[in-house]
């Protein structure tokens, strides 16, 4: 290439951002138009599309703590990994004042409004008020809400924000009588107690028990754990449950190998020296023939068993639910 094209090419690199008009307004779209004309014997080629993250402000409103609808927005917004959204919480809205407010800054800084309102009124002027103002509102509950009120033909008579958190209903008090129960019967404390559990969890050391167990809590099951250690007997009578879920989490040598790596350097100070029996605890050799006593142990009782190797602990506690709710509540 003669050096007249080489600086013909680097001269005619033109870059262009550009912005759509749509039915929400005007959007900046981030693709790079890169166009290349090396010479007029050189032969066409179409421009290039490089595109860059997108970015918008979500502003999350609600006539209550505005838990609901953070989580649905997370929940959402993790399923477009090129969106970069900055989240403004506004919660307690429950005057027309507090929605002018929200419109002024909307307006300096515009995005979209993801909102719960339960009161009627409130929710027709923050409509309004978007509609007035060209901002978009999406209100994240109301199609289910419409959805169940069609089927049953119902109203939600109850039209009161928040109620889903009133400290003393069923759901709330079960949640926390789980918390308790899980909290007293981790890591095998109180065996003699473990018989009145929903779920019963078993397996070697780091195994992810503890968190599972927790959790599981979180969802309203009274989760118990208890370590399987080579050589010792698990303190357990089988003959005493009657309705609670048994399951055994298991992981790979390697896998488990590296967990516990970390956990022990984490522990010991840089320059100590661990003793034979911590050794053992991280040596590649003894945790395989860890993992293969406590599986015989889980085959012999008959246990179900969930590989818990790169899974999270969302993804354990879903495939642990589904077994209770088939094989316990049927």
């Amino acid at each position: 290439m003669t050096e007249h094209k080489k600086v013909n090419r680097s001269l005619r690199k033109l870059a262009s951002g550009s912005r759509v008009q749509g039915a929400r307004g005007t959007e900046d779209r981030s693709v790079l138009n890169i166009h290349e004309d090396l010479s007029t014997e050189a032969t066409s080629q179409p421009a290039a599309e490089v595109e860059f993250p997108k970015r918008s402000n979500v502003y999350l409103a609600s006539d209550a703590s505005g838990t609901t609808v953070l989580n649905v927005a997370d929940a959402v917004l993790a399923q477009f990994h090129n969106l970069q959204a900055k989240k403004f919480m506004w919660p307690m809205i429950r005057s027309h004042a507090q929605v002018d407010h929200l419109m002024s800054v909307m307006r300096e800084k515009p995005g979209i409004l993801l909102y719960t309102m339960v009161d009627e009124d409130m929710e027709n002027y923050l409509l309004e008020s978007c509609g007035k103002h060209g901002l978009t509102a999406i209100s994240v509950l109301g199609h289910v809400l419409d959805g169940i009120r069609d089927l049953f033909k119902l109203e939600n008579s109850l039209k009161k924000p928040g109620l889903q958190h009133r400290v003393y209903d069923e759901h709330y008090v079960n949640k926390i009588t789980a918390i308790d129960y899980t909290l007293a019967h981790d890591d095998g404390q109180n065996p003699d107690n473990i018989y009145t559990a929903d779920i019963l969890l078993l397996g070697v050391s780091r195994t992810s028990k503890s968190p599972t167990s927790l959790y599981l809590a979180q969802r309203g099951y009274k989760t118990a754990n208890i370590p399987i250690i080579k050589g010792i007997k698990a303190p357990i009578d089988f003959s005493k449950f009657q309705s609670t879920l048994i399951v055994g989490l298991t992981v790979s040598p390697e896998k488990l190998k590296s967990i516990r790596d970390n956990r022990l350097n984490s522990l010991l100070k840089p320059g100590t020296k661990s003793d034979t029996g911590i050794d053992n605890y991280t040596d590649i050799s003894f945790i395989r023939e860890e993992v293969i006593e406590a599986r015989r142990f889980f085959d012999e009782h008959s246990i179900p068993v969930i590989d818990v190797t790169n899974k999270a602990i969302e993804e354990t506690s879903g495939e642990i639910i589904n077994m209770y709710n088939s094989e316990v509540r049927r």
